[in-house]
Parts: structure tokens; sequence; C-alpha cells
């Protein structure tokens, strides 16, 4: 590792650092974003069962009116008065429904969500702003690293290859950098099959645990009989 490269190493550590720490902001703005929605989606749910239900109640109100007025008229409420009161009571109830339903969709989100939205908005923006100032205030730096590998992981990484002499080259630092992240990948991949055979073997030793207790249970009722 040359002087040049040594020194573009040691003065863009901090900055693609400092770029992941505004990256890092912005997913957790996100994520906040995120969780609002779902409790402000929660919300509009449990408003929109409870309309829901007056446009219910608004229905069976109808029947019953409409059935004491032809139980007035008529003195009973016979079987073609009672179709009537269903089908005039049905459209009423979807009318209502309907009526209710629209004046539901029509309400804004409540203030408080249009608030937070707004400023988690800004917040992310703002990340993001910082970003590109970085990148347009180190971008000769910046332009010194291959595309694929300008995030503060990879920097750190491969400074660590070339700094501990396992590669003399730029070229020869992506290459071990590749390569250790693949076997990281296989480690990982080992790890999750290694627990997924405990738990198999953890299932299989209460299988047999149940079946040991099944077969005394049983001898123990042949004994009796």
């Amino acid at each position: 590792m040359d002087y040049e490269m040594k020194q573009n190493f040691e003065a863009a550590i901090p900055i693609f650092g400092e770029m992941h720490k505004h990256y890092q902001n912005h997913s957790d703005w996100n994520l906040r974003l995120a969780r609002a929605r779902q409790e402000e989606g929660i919300r509009r749910g449990k408003q929109e069962t409870e309309m829901k239900r007056v446009g219910i109640l608004v229905a069976v109100i109808i029947y019953a009116i409409l059935g004491l007025i032809i139980e007035s008229i008529f003195g009973s409420v016979k079987f073609g008065a009672l179709i009537l009161i269903l089908a005039i009571g049905t459209f009423a109830g979807v009318k209502v429904n309907g009526i209710v339903m629209k004046k539901f969709q029509e309400q804004p989100f409540s203030p408080e969500f249009i608030q937070q939205e707004t400023t988690l908005n800004q917040n992310m923006q703002s990340e993001l702003n910082a970003v590109k100032q970085i990148y347009a205030d180190n971008w000769e730096l910046i332009e010194y690293f291959p595309n694929d590998y300008r995030y503060s992981y990879a920097i750190e990484q491969i400074y660590k290859i070339l700094l501990n002499g396992r590669a003399d080259s730029m070229k020869e630092a992506l290459n071990i950098f590749e390569e250790d992240c693949h076997r990281r990948r296989m480690e990982q991949q080992l790890a999750q099959i290694l627990q997924m055979q405990m738990e198999l073997c953890g299932y299989l030793i209460e299988i047999s645990s149940e079946v040991y207790q099944l077969r005394q249970q049983m001898n123990q009722m042949q004994n009796k009989n």
C-alpha cells in the first residue's frame, strides 16, 4: 500500500462513517414513520367500525319505526307488510351506511398524525440532504473508490486488509474482501442449519419421551387387565 492510498483511506473512513450515520438516522426516522402510519391505520380502522355500527343501529331503528307505523295502520304486521318493512329498511340502511362511510372517507387524518408525518418526512429529507452535501464536498476522494464499495463497512475492512499486509493492491484487497464476505455468509447459513438441526433434535427427543410415556401407560393398563 503506497502513501497516497493510505492517505485516501484514512481521509475517507471518517467521511463514510459520517454518511453511514446519516443513512442510519434516515432508516430510524423511516421506521418511526411506518409505525406512526400503522397506528393511524389502526385508529381509523376502529373509527370505521364504530361508524358502521352507527349505520346498523340506524337501520334497526328504521325497521322498528316502520313496524310501528304499519302496525298502527293495519292493527298487525302481516307477511306482506313484513316484506315491505324489510325491503324499505334494508334500502334505507344501505343508503345510511353509504352516507356514513362517505363521511368517514372524507374525514382527514388526525392533526397529531399529520404533524408527526410532516416532521418525520422533514427529518428524513434532512439526513439525505446531509449525505448529498458530503458527496458534493468530497467527491474527488469518494470517486477514488469503486462504486460498489462506497460504504463505511467496506472501506474499513478493505483498509484493514491492506494495513495487515493481506494485499498489496486495491484489486487484491477487493478480491479478499469479497472472499471474506462470502465466507461470512456461508458461516451464517451453516449456523442457521445447525440451529434448525438442534431444534429438530429437541422435537425428536420430546416425541420420543411422549411415546415412551404412552407405552408405559399401555403396559400398566395391560398389567391391570
